[in-house]
């Protein structure tokens, strides 16, 4: 999903559907009017979404590997070709489901960094309608769970699909500089599902599921937040588990404004927390947030939209005092 710059319109992508276009704009409105549809018959597994400095929506279809740019009526303007791989496996045998992100949009929306596949990385300029492919590959994997771009523009933060392969990439020198494989001594077997960089871009808050290890034998699995220093060794700073999830982390996303962070489970529930110098502080666990998992989240003017595969939307008031 992406929120217009307004904040008054969401886009929704979602599993074998339309793009749909929401109004927000009355935060009594629980109803979210349908504005608008896709004008073309087909339909998209959208994995990324982003919208320009225009609010031009731009989509990454998981289900060709394309990346596409609409006009304002939604129809197909720009479409630029993926690198295409045995999808039966991507879909079944690495990730285990279908929730890739391999795209990220400046916050400035001026461009949107997609991974092609097979670790080509390339930007997508999107007043000019071009793409620039960078030289070196940013992973070794097929495809990634999701990357994410530092303020500045300067490094890119890339996780594998394997939940435990970290890379870091100078987009000024477009070289690949840092990997690193997920560790945690108080953690066990630990798999990293997401992730999100501190508002100040010093830090990285990656979010996941460890195994259990309690009186209750009938939990198998733990969420888990840890913050790490953004080098090439990620320092661990500090870790939290979440005794009140019982399944793993799997979308993570920042309000821009006040640092907050998100993490929504594999379930309906919400995780708040905030980062401050080293520390990592959770909030409060919010249950039942949403119909089905959030796949996609984003913030604007102390409001959290949650976004599901089938297109439901949820909103959460927060204050950032």
């Amino acid at each position: 999903m992406a929120i217009s710059k307004d904040g008054r319109t969401a886009y929704l992508g979602g599993n074998g559907c339309k793009v749909r276009v929401r109004d927000i704009s009355n935060p009594d409105n629980n109803l979210f009017t349908e504005k608008s549809i896709s004008m073309l018959t087909s339909e998209y597994n959208v994995f990324g979404m982003g919208l320009d400095s225009t609010d031009r929506c731009w989509i990454h279809d998981g289900h060709t590997n394309q990346l596409i740019g609409f006009d304002k009526d939604l129809r197909e303007k720009a479409i630029f070709e993926g690198i295409c791989f045995n999808r039966n496996m991507w879909l079944i045998a690495e990730c285990g489901f279908a929730s890739t992100d391999a795209t990220f949009t400046t916050s400035n929306r001026q461009k949107m960094f997609w991974h092609k596949g097979k670790g080509i990385l390339s930007a997508i300029l999107f007043g000019e309608e071009k793409e620039v492919e960078y030289a070196d590959t940013i992973s070794d994997s097929v495809y990634t769970r999701k990357i994410e771009a530092t303020e500045t523009e300067e490094f890119l933060v890339c996780l594998d699909s394997d939940f435990a392969t970290f890379h870091i990439y100078d987009l000024k020198k477009q070289h690949r500089f840092g990997t690193w494989v997920y560790k945690n001594e108080q953690l066990v077997e630990p798999k990293a599902f997401s992730f999100t960089l501190s508002k100040n871009d010093k830090y990285i808050v990656i979010g996941g599921d460890h195994q259990y290890k309690g009186d209750d034998k009938k939990r198998k699995r733990e969420a888990f937040l840890s913050l790490h220093k953004l080098n090439p060794s990620f320092e661990l700073v500090a870790t939290v588990k979440i005794p009140d999830i019982d399944t793993q982390l799997v979308t993570m996303c920042k309000d821009p404004e006040s640092g907050i962070v998100f993490a929504a489970d594999y379930s309906k529930n919400l995780l708040v927390c905030r980062t401050v110098d080293e520390k990592l502080s959770v909030i409060q666990v919010l249950k039942d947030v949403h119909v089905d998992y959030a796949f996609s989240m984003s913030s604007h003017d102390n409001r959290l939209y949650t976004c599901s595969l089938t297109q439901k939307l949820s909103a959460v008031e927060f204050t950032s005092a």
